[in-house]
């Protein structure tokens, strides 16, 4: 994920607000004063912390200008050499206050990538080793304290290295829970969509129903009693035009009221496949569609809102242009798998990516409604399987409807 989404995860480093990280550094300070109260360190000790103190003045004035993850783990290979030599100034490796090292550790896994991780951890184990070569011999003398001193650096190493793996692990949990939550939400947002569309489908099919149905009859018969009489060719086309869009507008307003609201609630049905296409070859340009069908091949699935999402998939191949258009399908490893393919011009990545968007549309003005795809991945989304769309400009597309064999509507 970018920066810009400011998630994390295991891959890549987040963006960190400045201002964040130069407080939890004046933290760090405070802690390593305590440190310097705990123990001797002179003023090399108070020397270091000024040093620290200064970087982080500097932070402060320049803080329009941070926030990338390089800066941040520039700031922590830092602030563990300060606690380097802090802690070389005041006692060395038997100065209780080395385990500061694990915050570094910690922020570096919780905040950035897995290089800045292990070169911290790399920076730290030095740190850590430094302080045994460089203390002096009565600190560690006998044989015996040089083991134990050897087994706390080794302690060390395993202690940290355990803890970035954790934590980095954890974050990428949390990275996987938080990309599953957005999932979801959009899953639910789409699912409102879908309600808030049948309800104006079925209001409008309601109360527009009866007009269009009167236009059609009137348009009809306005059309027959004329048939004897010398119109101009155009007027006749506007007649016939007429009934034809009044009969779209009919046939898109019962569609979307049955694809937005009755695939829960359709009863499950075992259908062949060859009866679910001839469905959905009814109302389309059969002639140009040429099949390769298992139908005898059965699916326990709800039949007219397949038909339909089938119907949609036809119909976009169709207007994509003039060539035939392919249809397979057949049950395979439990799932349906519905296949159409066209070879018309085919869709750029951004519309390839908006596809499923409503009233999203290639075509021209007054060719589509935008609803097509949109409804058919609604559809199978509520039954549990997935549309999946493959294509690029000049090699046609093709749509793929994968339903579980045995659906149960949800």
């Amino acid at each position: 994920m970018d920066d810009e989404t400011q998630r994390v995860s295991p891959e890549a480093g987040a963006t960190v607000e400045p201002g964040w990280l130069i407080q939890l550094r004046w933290w760090t300070l405070a802690a390593w004063l305590v440190a310097l109260v705990t123990s001797d360190a002179g003023a090399v000790g108070y020397a270091l912390i000024g040093g620290a103190a200064a970087s982080n003045l500097a932070l402060h004035a320049l803080r329009g200008r941070l926030g990338s993850a390089r800066l941040t783990g520039a700031v922590l290979v830092l602030d563990a050499l300060l606690l380097t030599g802090l802690l070389h100034a005041s006692g060395g490796p038997m100065n209780p206050f080395t385990a500061l090292y694990f915050v570094y550790i910690t922020m570096a896994a919780v905040l950035l990538s897995r290089v800045w991780i292990v070169a911290l951890l790399l920076v730290s184990l030095a740190g850590y080793g430094a302080l045994f070569l460089l203390a002096e011999p009565s600190h560690h003398a006998g044989h015996g304290m040089a083991a134990h001193l050897r087994g706390m650096w080794i302690a060390f190493g395993i202690t940290a290295f355990l803890v970035a793996l954790f934590v980095t692990r954890l974050r990428g949990l949390v990275a996987r829970r938080d990309a599953a939550l957005a999932e979801a939400r959009d899953r639910e947002a789409r699912t409102r969509r879908v309600a808030a569309l049948s309800g104006l489908a079925s209001g409008a099919a309601h109360e527009l129903g009866t007009p269009l149905g009167t236009i059609a009859l009137t348009a009809g018969e306005l059309e027959r009693s004329l048939a004897d009489v010398d119109l101009p060719h155009a007027a006749r086309g506007d007649l016939r035009l007429i009934r034809e869009e009044v009969a779209r507008c009919r046939s898109i307003l019962a569609g979307l009221a049955h694809v937005a609201g009755d695939v829960p609630g359709e009863a499950l049905a075992e259908v062949a496949l060859g009866e679910l296409v001839d469905g959905a070859l009814s109302r389309v340009d059969a002639s140009r569609v040429s099949m390769n069908i298992a139908s005898d091949e059965v699916a326990r699935l709800p039949a007219a809102a397949v038909q339909v999402a089938l119907r949609n998939l036809l119909q976009n191949a169709l207007d994509a242009g003039d060539g035939a258009v392919e249809l397979r399908g057949a049950v395979e490893g439990g799932q349906v798998r519905l296949e159409v393919r066209d070879h018309g011009r085919g869709m750029s990545e951004e519309a390839l990516r908006r596809a499923t968007e409503p009233f999203y549309s290639t075509k021209a003005e007054h060719e589509g409604t935008g609803l097509g795809l949109f409804l058919v991945d609604a559809v199978a989304e509520q039954l549990g399987g997935r549309l999946e769309l493959d294509s690029s400009p000049g090699r046609g597309t093709t749509a793929r409807l994968v339903l579980p064999q045995g659906i149960v509507a949800r």
